[in-house]
């Protein structure tokens, strides 16, 4: 089940593409453009590509198309999955909640599930069904997360017994989730096994992959009313759970995808994961909504590499569970969600994250939505790539000017990356000399794709050795976004020429070339 994580501390020699002919040029007759700076390409980080993913929660018919407002319907959802499609999206970050299979207990017994009290056809469970159809069609790989339990609901009562730990005196979190332990955490295994057993035994998707037991459990996992997480009762879940698994068959068609954890508290937490939790564990992850505009690509990327630092020390890789800026309005809003510059910001992130060693991403998040149909509209998720239908933003000044699921420009620049990024890949940072420009190159099956994200505001003329080759251009730029949902289609292609190719890198945007 693990991933071997094949570390390479050979000779850093001068990278010159996947696979070129060296002898198509002769030596010291490769010439650098007059005007581009030469850029040095380290070795590879030794983590391939896992793939690039999005947040997206099973909420569009059971919370979002029952609000009963017009282009809320099959016709929506029809045009996002045709988005879906289009940007290549490799996985799904997926939220479920226990009471959505099990609204009361099913019975005393923590290893024996009564089926006929589970309601596997609720409305969340029909809208479920439904993401996990559309992850099957576009063969993306789905990652499910068991949020945590609710403080106004809990597994572990039924008709016949008052709540024992919600209501317990002296529990005072205010977090709409919270964490298990003792019977509760017995309970919470038995609730996500039951899942587990419904969608991949009884209805035979083959799409769930990986399964996170508790959201930010650094903050959230909170016990008998304390401040931060106990993470002492969450390895013990954690490694109840996978013997759990392992007891019902089920151990060996799904990976751990564990600690799950804020940047705040990251070192804190993912050491504890590496140290009691790295026999059991399959990939760990770590969310981060820290950096700003003005961060230096050289902070970011040390971030991550002590991140996949401490996941390699066990033989794992490092996956970035969620991401997005740090103009934070609570939970639900990001001042910039509706910039220019975001896109760019993003794929930096992104950039960054992949120099430093991880194996993937997941942006919070596909589109904006509801959590809940009856919340008020301070309360709607509204950090998507796209927007939810237009009437929902009847409030806004800027309603006359929307359409139904209107995309933000930060759709554009993040699918040059799902879309072109190839699952598989060789990762390979370059210098480019610049803390506000970063770059990547991923190799995979003898072709390369260069991904550059300059937010400064200085033009970039860069020259990457290549000894020959065809490579397309692509750009995100203020002046050039399409004006539909269409995606960013090549503006040039540029060819290798005297052993280089020269590849233009605008001030405030991304750039994207990919060898054909």
């Amino acid at each position: 089940m693990k991933k071997l994580l094949i570390l390479l501390f050979s000779i850093v020699i001068l990278f010159t593409g996947c696979s070129k002919n060296t002898g198509n040029t002769p030596s010291g007759q490769e010439i650098c453009p007059d005007g581009y700076t030469p850029l040095e390409v380290e070795a590879a980080t030794g983590v391939k590509v896992e793939g690039i993913g999005v947040q997206f929660d099973p909420h569009y018919f059971s919370q979002n198309a029952s609000r009963n407002v017009r282009g809320l319907d099959e016709s929506g959802w029809e045009l996002m999955s045709d988005r879906v499609h289009n940007m290549g999206i490799d996985k799904f970050r997926v939220m479920i909640l226990p009471e959505w299979i099990e609204p009361q207990n099913d019975n005393a017994d923590t290893n024996e599930t009564d089926w006929s009290k589970l309601t596997i056809d609720s409305n969340e469970i029909n809208s479920l069904y439904r993401l996990l159809d559309l992850a099957e069609e576009e063969h993306i790989d789905v990652t499910f997360v068991l949020w945590g339990v609710s403080r106004y609901y809990t597994i572990a009562s039924n008709n016949f017994e008052p709540m024992p730990y919600f209501m317990a005196e002296g529990n005072d979190s205010k977090n709409w989730v919270v964490g298990a332990k003792g019977v509760l955490a017995e309970e919470y295994i038995e609730n996500l096994i039951a899942y587990l057993q419904l969608l991949i035994e009884q209805k035979g998707y083959t799409c769930i992959k990986e399964v996170t037991p508790g959201n930010e459990p650094d903050w959230s996992w909170q016990i008998d009313g304390g401040t931060l997480g106990d993470a002492q009762s969450y390895v013990e879940m954690c490694i109840k759970l996978d013997e759990r698994l392992k007891a019902v068959g089920l151990r060996d068609k799904v990976e751990l995808n564990l600690v799950d954890t804020t940047y705040d508290r990251n070192d804190q937490w993912l050491q504890m994961g590496v140290d009691y939790l790295g026999d059991i564990a399959d990939v760990f992850n770590t969310h981060t909504y820290n950096f700003g505009y003005d961060t230096a690509n050289s902070a970011i990327r040390a971030w991550e590499r002590n991140n996949s630092r401490l996941a390699a020390s066990v033989g794992l890789t490092h996956f970035v569970g969620e991401f997005g800026s740090n103009q934070t309005v609570g939970s639900t809003r990001q001042k910039d969600i509706d910039t220019f510059e975001r896109g760019v910001y993003i794929v930096r992130l992104m950039n960054n994250f992949f120099n430093g060693g991880a194996c993937g991403m997941s942006y919070w998040t596909l589109n904006d939505y509801y959590i809940n149909k009856t919340a008020d509209y301070g309360q709607m998720m509204q950090l998507g790539l796209w927007r939810s239908a237009k009437d929902e933003y009847i409030t806004e000044s800027y309603y006359r000017q929307l359409e139904d699921f209107q995309v933000r420009d930060q759709y554009y620049a993040f699918s040059l990356m799902t879309k072109h990024v190839p699952i598989g890949a060789d990762v390979y940072p370059i210098d480019t000399f610049d803390e506000l420009t970063a770059a990547t190159a991923f190799c995979h099956n003898g072709k390369t794709v260069y991904s550059f994200a300059n937010a400064g505001t200085e033009d970039h003329k860069f020259a990457l050795k290549e000894i020959d080759g065809e490579f397309a251009y692509y750009i995100y730029a203020k002046d050039s976004l399409p004006t539909t949902d269409a995606l960013i289609e090549q503006s040039a292609v540029i060819k290798a020429e005297n052993g280089y190719i020269a590849i233009d890198v605008p001030a405030n945007t991304v750039v994207l070339v990919k060898e054909k």
